[in-house]
């Protein structure tokens, strides 16, 4: 789970990469629109775009691409503009890593359970479930899903309006985005990415139970099991009754919390779908007016 988070976060970053490359001062663009003011989309659907036309101080328009002669400056498009729409949410702040302070407080110890096994272990160790959560970052909250469905396997989420998610099938990872309309993918090997970890699931069995604890979390009480590996990684988790509500993962300064929406044995295999995206390449950069 952690790990898949990490590949559609680092993914993000390299589309970013990718965009850079064609940012240049003759490769402003903007997306065509038609006399509605909706975006016109090739027979791929592919959105089209054209040179950015400022006014120049005599009042004639010129284009970025080229300009008035000896004139090599350039004006992007602004964020407010109608015609625009960056490429991905800016990252240069973002910090998947929750805080310590948002770790809730210790509670009071109580005779073992095992809910841990009764309930996550038993269903992942089946390779069929959907687990619906929020992944709490300082200061930010993602939605995420992640489900698995034999040697299917996939993470969604949403940051900062951008949906992106990372499907692992047949031998292949592929990583989506789908951000105002544009919707890509980059596809690669599956061992590449380290996805085969993910896809032979062990249900915490490297973990050694420590203790179970009973802890307040505003008006509610939660059973809570804290488990940890040979390595030092403490895993706690949650439980409203016999609900998993929550996890807390604590590896040196990197702390992990998900809040557990939903977590089933069930799966809807939409998520594994690409319909509609189109293979992120030098063509489809070039389409997009970026290019390597």
């Amino acid at each position: 789970m952690k790990k898949a988070l990490c590949i559609i976060l680092s993914m993000m970053i390299l589309l970013v990469t990718f965009a850079a490359c064609g940012d240049k001062e003759d490769e402003n663009f903007e997306y065509v629109t038609d006399a509605n003011g909706e975006v016109v989309t090739n027979a791929d659907g592919v959105k089209q775009t054209q040179p950015v036309t400022t006014t120049e101080a005599d009042g004639t328009n010129a284009s970025t691409t080229g300009g008035s002669k000896g004139d090599s400056s350039s004006t992007k498009p602004s964020s407010g503009s109608n015609n625009s729409t960056p490429l991905a949410p800016d990252l240069e702040n973002f910090n998947p890593n929750a805080s310590k302070e948002d770790l809730l407080d210790e509670g009071t110890k109580v005779q073992k359970t095992t809910l841990r096994d009764d309930i996550i272990a038993k269903t992942i160790k089946g390779k069929k479930f959907t687990m619906t959560m929020t992944v709490l970052g300082q200061g930010t909250e993602i939605p995420t899903t992640v489900t698995m469905d034999g040697d299917k396997f996939a993470a969604k989420l949403n940051l900062n309006g951008m949906d992106s998610k990372v499907i692992s099938k047949d031998g292949k990872t592929y990583v989506a985005f789908n951000y105002s309309g544009m919707k890509m993918y980059m596809e690669t090997e599956s061992e590449a990415m380290g996805m085969e970890d993910i896809m032979t699931p062990q249900a915490g069995a490297d973990q050694k139970y420590v203790k179970t604890t009973t802890v307040k979390d505003g008006d509610k009480k939660l059973t809570c099991e804290e488990y940890k590996t040979d390595d030092g990684v403490v895993t706690k988790f949650y439980f409203e009754g016999k609900k998993w509500v929550r996890q807390e993962t604590i590896d040196g300064d990197t702390i992990s919390i998900c809040e557990i929406k939903d977590f089933k044995g069930t799966v809807d295999n939409s998520i594994f779908d690409l319909n509609g995206y189109t293979k992120l390449d030098e063509k489809a950069l070039a389409a997009m007016g970026g290019g390597m």
